[in-house]
């Protein structure tokens, strides 16, 4: 591998940073930038070599000059890469420069990556390119909500529920995962999350063989249920058999300290199923 970043700013002075090992018989991808002050020169052999880059960028708060001056063209190139580590590189990258960061976030979305991140994180066929293509997604909009519209506009919920479908561990705990964390307090999502159908996927999965993957479920669909009568409704339909599902996964997990989290999401979703059932039959007596 070898990296050979030099970068001149007359504000900033002289940086250079090297790393190197021997010479590689692959032919080299060079890429020079220049603006009035700046001069950017990365040379490498070995992609891993980016990952050391954006430290340098991300230590050194020189991000946005390597985006002013055209450095985020050479994304593109390395998610269509025919190499699965090339591109599950390239998307720990932009990962790691989009979380925390609004401003590298608003860069990213402007290049329009997000619809080719969700692509490959649906399509892929290299298991750690998807999961890494999840993450470069959680980065992006969270506490974004520009990358939120993105994500909803590309049917990012539906990229999910298939996320969740794969056999991928992983992955599917990824998903609900980042699924509680977006449909948390936003009506809108939850909305949409009834709209395609999602309470029943996960409602499935709670029937299948136990797995640490069910915590997440029950987790996800708290966050969901939570102050929108709509999932809750949705939750209690007798079709879905939910209730009689909780109290056996109730009964089964009690006193067992290894599943304590997952037992406390039992009980509380049990608990507002219950009242909604309740609130149902008295409204018919009336």
């Amino acid at each position: 591998m070898r990296l050979e970043f030099c970068f001149v700013n007359q504000n900033l002075g002289e940086f250079q940073f090297h790393c190197c090992s021997p010479p590689q018989t692959e032919p080299c991808l060079f890429i020079g930038f220049y603006s009035n002050f700046t001069h950017f020169v990365v040379s490498y052999s070995d992609i891993f070599s980016l990952c050391i880059f954006v430290y340098v960028l991300l230590s050194y708060h020189i991000y946005s000059d390597f985006h002013k001056i055209g450095g985020f063209r050479i994304f593109t190139q390395c998610l269509e890469s025919e190499e699965p580590e090339i591109r599950r590189s390239c998307l720990d990258v932009i990962a790691s420069l989009v979380q925390n960061n609004p401003y590298c976030q608003a860069a990213v979305l402007q290049h329009d990556l997000l619809p080719t991140i969700l692509h490959m994180l649906d399509t892929d066929n290299n298991s750690t390119v998807k999961v890494k293509a999840l993450y470069a997604v959680s980065c992006l909009i969270r506490d974004c909500e520009e990358g939120l519209d993105g994500f909803l506009s590309h049917d990012g919920f539906s990229v999910i529920m298939r996320a969740m479908q794969t056999d991928i561990d992983k992955l599917k705990i990824k998903s609900a995962f980042m699924l509680s964390s977006i449909c948390s307090d936003n009506n809108k999502c939850k909305d949409i999350v009834c709209d395609i159908g999602m309470i029943d996927q996960l409602v499935g999965h709670l029937s299948e063989e136990h797995s640490s993957f069910h915590e997440h479920l029950l987790s996800a669909l708290l966050s969901i249920v939570r102050g929108h009568p709509r999932s809750l409704q949705q939750c209690s339909r007798p079709e879905l058999n939910l209730l009689s599902l909780l109290q056996q996964k109730e009964q089964d997990m009690k006193g067992k300290d290894e599943f304590q989290e997952e037992y406390e999401y039992t009980v509380e979703l049990l608990k507002l199923l219950k009242t909604s059932q309740d609130s149902s039959e008295q409204d018919v007596v009336r």
